[in-house]
């Protein structure tokens, strides 16, 4: 599926907070650097998006088995050795620390009223 909606292997690797990496296909990428343009450089939010996403992010090419490599200090920040979780997010994935990702659902349960909010957009 990512080969047939996203061809040339290409990604963008990075993360927002450190907690877990976020790979996106570079045309999703180059999409959010779009919509970036267009927000002043002077915005303090602007700037710390962009000094985050690169400091933890590079471009990577999937290699001949699919792999893709994590920049190393985002590898050592979101402890992404041994056992990990990869979820899909829609148009990115998201690799987590298997612990931090059971930790993190302990602490963050999807509830009813989150249910019922979500059912006010129809799902």
């Amino acid at each position: 599926v990512i080969e047939e909606r996203y061809p040339g292997h290409r990604f963008y690797v990075t993360s927002t907070t450190g907690g877990a990496a976020q790979i996106y296909p570079m045309g999703v990428w180059e999409e959010i650097e779009a919509k970036l343009q267009q927000v002043p450089n002077e915005l303090p939010s602007k700037k710390r998006f962009l000094d985050v996403t690169s400091y933890f992010g590079s471009e990577q090419e999937a290699d001949a088995q699919g792999r893709l490599l994590i920049p190393a200090p985002l590898r050592l920040k979101a402890e992404l050795q041994g056992e990990v979780i990869i979820l899909g997010k829609m148009n990115f994935l998201e690799v987590w620390n298997a612990e931090r990702q059971r930790q993190y659902l302990e602490g963050n349960p999807y509830t009813e009223a989150d249910a019922i909010l979500l059912g006010e957009y129809g799902l």
